[in-house]
């Protein structure tokens, strides 16, 4: 029997995975086999993870005139050009952040995507301010990956939520700027004018900036409880190759 507390707008539950750091296509090859599998029963998957540095551009942004020109960009300085399964527009980050990968089977995936962007942002907001972080949710104007549900700090972005939608499922990815974001915010400042997109540096914030109170422990575990109450959770026996995320 599902939790009372999960949301129907978060469909079917999903086994929580904490995986040991791939490659940036790797983190995007799950996703895709993710989504691509619902239709013949594999499950879904929550992951949370310090990512290898990756610069994820949308396949918008792939489109765009500028993309070879944006890819050289954060091939530049140091971060690996690939593109993400969701929609939006270029982020990129590295082990200073913590990405979340919800991917889930729905039976009518395309009835609340909207309400699933405002869930998990107000959540991500909840655990923040359960650490004392003072996090808004909301459009920051100059933002990289400009959205409705950005979570930001005085007008500095730390979270953004991006979905993608599939006949069977969803893909919700978020992530949280956790570290120094300075890199980041580099690599960005170059690629966004070369896209053509309009992007502001000083948009760009983290936790560690803004809260530097708060360990990445204390964060993950807040994180990890806030969107447990949106979806229901299956703990699978941890493989050796695991490691705990720091």
């Amino acid at each position: 029997m599902r939790p009372e507390t999960v949301s129907a707008a978060f469909g079917e539950p999903v086994e929580f995975l904490e995986e040991g750091i791939g490659g940036p296509e790797d983190d995007m090859a799950f996703v895709r086999e993710r989504l691509s599998g619902f239709s013949a029963g594999l499950p879904g998957a929550l992951r949370m993870f310090r990512p290898a540095p990756t610069a994820a551009f949308s396949r918008r942004d792939s489109h765009r005139p500028g993309y070879s020109a944006a890819a050289s960009q954060v091939r530049a300085h140091g971060f690996a050009p690939v593109i993400r399964p969701t929609g939006g527009h270029l982020v990129v980050y590295d082990r200073n952040a913590l990405v979340i990968d919800l991917v889930a089977s729905h039976p009518e995936p395309r009835s609340g995507p909207v309400e699933r962007f405002s869930q998990l942002a107000a959540a991500l907001q909840r655990a923040f301010l359960s650490l004392d972080i003072k996090a808004e949710v909301g459009p920051v104007t100059g933002e990289y990956c400009p959205g409705n549900h950005s979570i930001h700090i005085s007008g500095r972005k730390i979270a953004g939520v991006a979905q993608r939608l599939t006949r069977y499922g969803y893909h919700l990815g978020t992530v949280i700027m956790t570290g120094p974001a300075c890199k980041s915010r580099a690599a960005m400042a170059d690629a966004y004018p070369a896209l053509g997109l309009p992007f502001d540096p000083l948009t760009v914030g983290s936790v560690a900036d803004d809260a530097p109170h708060v360990n990445g422990t204390d964060l993950k575990s807040a994180v990890l409880a806030g969107v447990e109450a949106l979806v229901e959770l299956r703990y699978l026996p941890a493989r050796p190759e695991e490691r705990n995320i720091p």
